[in-house]
């Protein structure tokens, strides 16, 4: 189980976008920065976690949300 989960994570942070994107990642980084409300939801728990990392670049952005989709999966 521990050998799948860092396999697959391994794959996920070499594959990932290595800065902002177009879609709707770039759109939370620049939330995280600026502050705000992303859609409706406002994915509130997301943009407070990411705001602590607001000076680090986009690449890092990206490092906090795999690890918080990974911690959200393992419960």
């Amino acid at each position: 189980m521990l050998l799948a989960f860092l396999v697959t994570l391994s794959l996920y942070l070499v594959t990932m976008p290595q800065a902002i994107t177009p879609e709707d990642a770039g759109l939370f980084q620049m939330i995280c920065h600026k502050g705000g409300i992303g859609h409706p939801s406002g994915y509130p728990l997301f943009i407070l976690s990411c705001q602590t990392f607001v000076n680090l670049p986009a690449f890092e952005h990206n490092v906090v949300g795999v690890r918080r989709r990974f911690s959200e999966r393992r419960y």
